[in-house]
């Protein structure tokens, strides 16, 4: 961690991924479950989908924000 107070990457993704889920779990409060109908099968999507879905978004989100910053400070 630097000398200026900075958060250190793994906390910065930790919450990328919380913030994410949370928003994965509150969109199924939301609106109720979902469900994928595939070549005639049908397959319910519930609360740890939409957490898990909501958790990986929020790690890509981190991923972007980690290749923006990382390319204007040229490290």
């Amino acid at each position: 961690m630097s000398d200026n107070n900075e958060m250190p990457e793994p906390a910065k993704a930790a919450i990328g991924a919380g913030a994410g889920a949370a928003i994965g779990a509150g969109t199924n409060l939301a609106i109720g479950g979902a469900g994928v109908a595939v070549a005639g099968t049908g397959i319910g999507l519930g609360l740890l989908a939409f957490t898990g879905i909501g958790l990986v978004v929020g790690l890509a989100g981190y991923g972007v924000y980690k290749a923006v910053t990382s390319s204007k400070s040229g490290s």
